[in-house]
């Protein structure tokens, strides 16, 4: 038994040595410089591939950069990420507004009714509220623009509308007259 282990031992050993010595020398062999250049250019190729392909991904999930500005009122591409959220800040600036300018309106409106109890003539009221109520739109046209630049500034209208109930009927009516005038006006600015 002692010769047959020798024997296969001897056999594996030769074996690993011609394994090791084609290795060796494939390595010493010089680089064919066509092989490098094609082995280069093909991982540059993948290499484009994927950066394109992450491009085109990017584009179609955020959008170009001028991707969503507007023309005329209508958009010129598709609706990315980006241009969604452009238009829901600019909404949300523009929420912001005119909840200030319905609570500047409301805080008139109760500064004119709690003078007009206090003061009787009717007269007082309605210069009162007139006063206030140019303030208020003073202050509102005033007000500094938007801060981001955007596309959208076609839609910057007043926040009450134009046909909102005239100063000179405020002093005869009702608080209920005024709370649906106002209500009234908040509607139709809704729907613009």
């Amino acid at each position: 038994m002692r010769g047959v282990q020798g024997n296969a031992i001897r056999a594996i050993r030769k074996i690993k040595y011609f394994v090791a010595r084609r290795k060796f020398q494939q390595a010493r062999k010089p680089y064919d410089v066509r092989d490098v250049i094609e082995q280069y250019s093909q991982g540059h190729l993948n290499m484009m591939v994927r950066i394109k392909e992450l491009q085109r991904r990017l584009d179609q999930t955020l959008g170009k950069p001028g991707q969503y500005q507007m023309t005329s009122g209508k958009t010129s591409q598709s609706m990315t990420l980006g241009s969604r959220m452009s238009r829901v800040e600019l909404q949300l600036v523009l929420m912001d507004r005119k909840m200030d300018h319905c609570t500047r309106v409301l805080q008139n409106v109760y500064r004119a009714l709690s003078d007009n109890k206090q003061e009787s003539g009717s007269r007082r009221f309605g210069d009162a509220l007139h006063k206030d109520s140019t303030d208020s739109a003073r202050d509102y046209v005033d007000s500094p623009k938007l801060s981001m630049a955007s596309p959208y500034r076609e839609s910057l209208t007043s926040p009450m509308g134009s046909d909102v109930m005239p100063l000179s009927d405020l002093a005869g009516s009702t608080q209920e007259d005024l709370e649906s005038s106002i209500n009234g006006s908040l509607y139709r600015s809704n729907e613009q």
